[in-house]
């Protein structure tokens, strides 16, 4: 199965992403065919296994239009934490400053490759956004 996320398969795109933004060359994501999420979840849902620096957690990813609602997520996350029994991160192909602002808040992790990663689990957020420094000018 191939999920496209901007013209790059999204599993293609998240790794290098991650491995471009952490300098390492050891991140290892798997698609699990055998979801191990409840079934209500599972159509909102792709599920990733990932090894990043030895620590073990599961991608989510969603491809939906319309994705859940900030708090609809976070009642997902806790049901994926507890059915996988490991730290869940989700993984979007686009996020808008609302739904950015509201996950932050409610400390949910999240990616979105080559713009935003938020996962405090791994005490990482990182944006791909830079201030451009303004000339000194003469006086």
């Amino acid at each position: 199965m191939i999920i496209t996320m901007r013209g790059a398969t999204m599993l293609t795109s998240l790794n290098e992403y991650l491995q471009s933004i952490l300098g390492i060359n050891t991140v290892e994501i798997l698609q699990r065919n055998d979801s191990p999420l409840p079934f209500a979840l599972q159509q909102y849902y792709k599920v990733y296994a990932a090894t990043i620096l030895k620590y073990e957690f599961v991608f989510l990813y969603s491809d939906a239009e319309n994705p859940a609602t900030p708090v609809q997520i976070e009642k997902h996350l806790h049901a994926a934490e507890k059915s996988t029994n490991k730290k869940v991160c989700l993984v979007f192909d686009a996020i808008t400053p609302y739904m950015r602002r509201k996950l932050v808040e409610r400390q949910i992790p999240f990616v979105v490759p080559n713009n935003q990663l938020y996962i405090p689990f791994l005490a990482m957020h990182l944006q791909e956004h830079f201030a451009i420094a303004q000339p000194a000018q003469e006086k």
